[in-house]
């Protein structure tokens, strides 16, 4: 009788779940069998995945019939044989790349019919085993920019805001005696609040604790445009800092707002005879106060107030007092919901998310600033739905996240969940209607993968965090792998980047290889902000923390690690018809080893395949283009070759870098370049002066001129010099005209300088005696953060008197205010790109006698309004300003922190344009040298939110005034009805100036001759569709505010917060260069 022989029993299996892609590592996958092994045996397999073969990696071990289908023998005498993975190294971005081995029917058995798997999918068929692993992409590098610590039995740092500076507030609780910094904090009794402010650097401010004998427990902070901070909790009975803040019996609701120095400046609290609770606080843009929790019963906000026998959630609204505007009841009537989060979007519009009692929905629920809601989406489903999160853009798009199971329907998108739980992310636009879904895929039990706070960037781009237990996690088409360690239930901190499309940029562990979790995360400025708890130990780059209780929390600032992108030019001056060419030069520093590609802009007054044509880039418009630098190589280069015959003009090419997510821009002097085409010198042979005249654009004066032109020309200087007496006399001998008529007669004015003295030590008082000249202003340095505008007014004597008046009459200020006209202003915080080395032009004619001012944080024509307090306004005084001589007639002056120098230059000369701009934020092109059109080149700077847009309009007079009708009379004045409009009508419409958020760009125009051009800026709108708009004429603007200020001769700063915001002015910047200088 023969004996029966069992078929072989087969597994296999995996040495590791993931490969780097360009770590020279491979993968093995082992076919192992038990039982009788004398004969060979063939193993059928099925490869899938995401991964390509022969283009993804390769293969040893293994015989294909096709592109999914093969075999591998285990030879007779082996229990085993293996099949070899090898990762090609790829030259693009990608995501992670998954590899499949699914075990087919054969002649053998298998050993684990309930599925092998080192990987959360599931096999379709019991009958099948498959292994899965990943070749991983390298993800983007996280490095440190600083980490700081916080050891306690409490929570420690768990939320936290950033402002517009890169200044971090961060709150949290704790328990006993910790040491924050130098500062030492010791709760009350049972755990405390504190708060923190650390700089850009990571360098702590100020640390303030707040706390009684009971439980205080805090639960969200914001930071407003001023730096004041504002954060809320729950408490019993009261919460106290050196003074008793407020009181409750069960527990209620505190918000407390501190001052940017951490001075506090109020405490309110908020509740019933219930207990209620607050999860989440923000604020707008004119610090008033959103919050949003839960309650029962009976809650007031003040005179507000709303009542239920259920649970409900709340959203209300504070003035920057802590008054009660509003509250409302957010869900179905009758319903026990509670809110998770509260964020107010730039009209002060809010939105809320919040969860029903039971975790089957979620809603997110719009209200306008007045209480009145917009709209309301919900989210159900009849399984398990939470909410987590919310976040918004500054296009009032918000996303949210949370966790589901099973499924979920988000718009047309469906989401799977499965039975054990899965994380969500959707963006909805700013009607509530969805644009995107994705989940985060996890298969283990008992919910094993949490999403803690989401945060978004200025590209849109959202920043997710929270943790799973499970040995891996899948997002998109990245895998993560748990790293091993200890403690606690076994959370793996993660991060994941999505871009505003929806498409997963990245995924990685983060904080090492214990158990760790993420509370909150900002991202502001290129940099990622977290806090969370660690056990054991948590690992930054090359710094360790370690705890030193059973658990701490960290508070760090993060960097992703871009290439950097600079480009240096072969000349900046090139003669029209030569044959030389102008080559740019990109170079990248960094990771150079996949493609990159990068966008350029080129603008200017000289046009492509005219004046120039271009070579080496992938792709050009004739203002837009690409470059590509392939897989290893750091440079790449774009030639620009001029064009052959001949012109009459200079012409300008201007080529600036634009900063996308993939690359960072370096901030360097040819960060946007612009090269000269000088023309040919053929085109500058004239047969006599009159044609000389006739080939300077227009200007007059020559001194060549027949004498009945010279007798015409000397009696329009009388009259023109009676003229200049009067305006002398008003302003104290500051001439504002850019060429007075009479320097055509006299070629030496500007070799007469006169002298320049420091007259009066103690009130700083200058004295200029001399003929006509001109005094040069030129910024040097700040160490000063906040806004300065420098200033001057004439006096009358060395003394400082205006008018009889003394320098301490108390109506001095009064009267040199009448007198006061800008020079330039400094900037606390300037955009990136935008050059401070700034210089101003001030011409005199007489005598002069002057005094300086300074105005923090806002501008002369504020304080002459009433908007700017009188304490932010400085006269020069020995305290004041510090005065050094460095040479014969200059000087070297430090207005507490900002440093210029001046001195007389005879042979300076006004910019064209500028003659009112130490009045009024203008372009004024009256002068009698200005006969033809202006080419303007327009240098935009952007450091800002909204995406706003410049123009320019005609005005008939300096007052503002807008000639409708063509007659050269003002027809709609300052501040009447319809003068905003009217301006955008009445704009050049080739003059549309607008930029990406920390970018800059380029723009040319014209200005006709004769006449005064009027900037204006409209905030987040268009010239079709705009809801804010803003002038120089105070009068002319909704909130009778300031908004525009002089950087620099003809550089205009614009501030587009209603009612002033932060006053930084350098929301967008606008420089504009003329090619004819006069």
């Amino acid at each position: 009788m023969e004996e029966n022989i069992l078929p072989a029993e087969v597994t296999l299996s995996v040495d590791s779940m993931s490969v780097l892609e360009d770590s020279g590592k491979a993968l093995k996958y082992t076919f192992n069998r038990t039982g009788d092994t004398t004969d060979s045996l063939t193993i059928n397999f099925t490869l899938g995945g995401t991964a390509t073969l022969d283009t993804d990696y390769k293969q040893m071990g293994a015989k294909f019939e096709n592109l999914t289908q093969g075999k591998v023998m285990i030879a007779g005498g082996k229990s085993e044989a293996t099949v070899t993975i090898t990762p090609i190294k790829d030259v693009e971005i990608e995501s992670d790349e998954t590899i499949m081995f699914t075990l087919t029917e054969g002649d053998y058995i298998f050993d684990n019919p309930q599925m092998v798997m080192n990987e959360s999918r599931l096999v379709s068929s019991d009958e099948d085993v498959m292994v899965m692993s990943v070749i991983s992409n390298d993800d983007p590098k996280l490095s440190l920019d600083w980490g700081e610590q916080f050891g306690s039995n409490a929570p420690g740092y768990e939320f936290l805001a950033v402002d517009n500076q890169g200044n971090t507030y961060v709150t949290g609780d704790f328990l006993g005696t910790v040491t924050v910094d130098d500062e030492s904090l010791t709760s009350q009794g049972d755990s405390d609040v504190f708060v923190a402010k650390l700089d850009k650097d990571g360098k702590f401010n100020w640390v303030k604790s707040f706390g009684t004998t009971n439980k205080e427990e805090v639960e969200d902070i914001a930071v407003d445009t001023s730096g004041n901070v504002y954060f809320t909790g729950t408490f019993q009975n009261s919460i106290t800092s050196n003074d008793t803040s407020s009181g409750g019996q069960s527990s209620d609701i505190f918000v407390t707002k501190l001052a940017a120095n951490g001075d506090k400046l109020w405490s309110k609290n908020f509740g019933g005879t219930n207990d209620d609770a607050v999860s989440g606080i923000d604020v707008d843009s004119q610090s008033n106060v959103y919050l949003t929790g839960k309650s029962r019963g009976e809650i007031k906000f003040g005179t507000p107030f709303v009542t239920s026998l259920f649970d409900y959630a709340f959203a209300a609204k504070l003035d920057n007092n802590g008054n009660g505007l509003w509250v409302n009841k957010l869900g179905e009537e009758n319903s026990n919901h509670f809110a998770q989060d509260i964020v107010v979007d730039k009209d002060s519009n809010s939105y809320q998310l919040m969860t029903r009692v039971d975790n089957k929905s979620i809603t997110v629920t719009q209200f306008n600033k007045e209480g009145t809601k917009g709209w309301e989406k919900k989210f159900a489903n009849n399984n398990y739905v939470v909410a987590s999160d919310i976040v918004i853009d500054n296009q009032s798009n918000t996303f949210i996240t949370g966790e589901f199971r099973e499924r979920l329907q988000f718009g047309n998108t469906s989401l799977e969940g499965g039975e054990n739980g899965d994380v969500f992310v959707a963006k909805l636009d700013n009607k509530g209607d969805v644009l995107w879904a994705k989940d985060f895929d996890s298969k283990n039990e008992n919910n094993d993968v949490e999403v803690e706070s989401i945060a978004v960037d200025e590209m849109g781009d959202t920043y997710v965090t929270g943790y799973y237990y499970n040995k891996s996690i899948t997002i998109d088409n990245f895998m993560l792998e748990r790293e091993g360690g200890e403690g606690g239930e076994g959370e793996n901190a993660f991060i994941t980047k999505i871009d505003s499309k929806g498409e997963v940029k990245w995924a990685q562990n983060i904080a090492g290889t214990n158990a760790d979790a993420i509370s909150d995360i900002a991202v502001k400025n290129g940099k990622i902000y977290i806090a969370g708890t660690f056990y054991q130990e948590a690992t930054f780059e090359d710094k360790t923390l370690t705890a030193q209780n059973q658990s701490d929390s960290f508070l760090v600032a993060l960097a992703e690690d871009k290439p950097e992108i600079s480009f240096t030019v072969s000349s900046n001056n090139i003669i029209k018809g030569s044959e030389n060419s102008v080559i740019y030069t990109f170079t990248r520093t960094g990771k150079i080893t996949a493609a990159l590609t990068i966008d350029f802009t080129i603008s200017g007054s000289a046009t492509f395949n005219e004046d120039y044509t271009l070579t080496g880039a992938e792709k050009f418009d004739g203002s837009k283009g690409q470059i590509t630098f392939e897989a290893e190589e750091n440079t790449a280069e774009v030639t620009l070759n001029i064009t052959s015959g001949t012109s009459t003009v200079d012409e300008t090419i201007a080529l600036s870098l634009e900063t996308t997510r993939d690359y960072k821009v370096v901030t360097t002097d040819v960060e946007m370049s612009t090269v000269t085409i000088t023309k040919n010198s053929n085109s500058n042979i004239n047969d006599d002066d009159d044609d000389d005249d006739d080939n300077s654009g227009g200007i007059t004066g020559n001194d060549d001129d027949d004498d009945d032109d010279d007798d015409d020309d000397d009696d329009d200087d009388d009259d023109d010099d009676d003229d200049d007496d009067d305006d002398d006399e008003n302003s104290g001998g500051m001439t504002d005209n850019e060429n007075d008529d009479d320097d055509d007669d006299d070629d030496d004015d500007g070799d007469d300088e006169g002298k320049f003295t420091l007259t009066s030590k103690s009130n700083k008082s200058f004295a200029f005696k001399g003929g006509k000249s001109s005094i040069k202003f030129s910024f040097k340095s700040k160490t000063v953060q906040e806004i300065k505008e420098i200033g001057f007014f004439t006096v009358d004597d060395e003394q400082g008197t205006i008018d009889g008046i003394s320098t301490d009459n108390e109506k001095y200020t009064e009267v040199a205010l009448k007198r006061a006209q800008s020079i330039f202003s400094v900037l606390g915080n300037a955009p990136q790109g935008f050059d401070t080395n700034i210089e101003k032009i001030l011409e005199f004619s007489i005598d002069t006698n002057f005094r300086f001012f300074s105005v923090k944080n806002g501008t002369i024509d504020g304080v002459k309004k009433g908007q700017i307090n009188l304490s932010q306004l400085t006269f020069s005084s020995a305290n004041f300003l510090q005065i050094s001589e460095v040479e014969t007639n200059g000087f070297d002056l430090d207005f507490e922190g900002v440093k210029i120098n001046m001195k007389l230059d005879g042979k300076a000369k006004k910019a064209i344009g500028s003659r009112l701009q130490e009045r009024i934020e203008v372009l004024d092109f009256r002068s009698t040298e200005i006969t033809i059109k202006q080419k303007a080149t327009f240098t935009i700077h952007r450091e800002a939110t909204f995406n706003n847009v410049v123009g320019f309009f005609q005005v008939a007079d300096e007052n503002g005034g807008i000639d409708t009708n063509g007659d050269g009379v003002a027809d709609i004045l300052v501040g009447q009805e319809g003068y905003a409009k009217a301006a955008v009508e009445n704009r050049i419409t080739n003059i549309e100036l607008s930029v990406n958020n920390q970018t800059t760009a380029t723009f040319t125009g014209d200005f006709e001759p004769g006449a005064i051009f009027v900037p204006f800026l409209i905030v987040d709108g268009t010239f079709d569709s705009f809801t804010d708009i803003y002038f120089p004429f105070l009068g002319a603007n909704s909130d009778s505010g300031d908004h525009v200020m002089m950087l620099g001769d003809n550089i205009f700063g614009f501030e587009d917060l209603k009612g002033g915001g932060d006053r930084d002015f350098n929301d967008i910047i606008v420089k504009i260069d003329f090619n004819l200088n006069t």
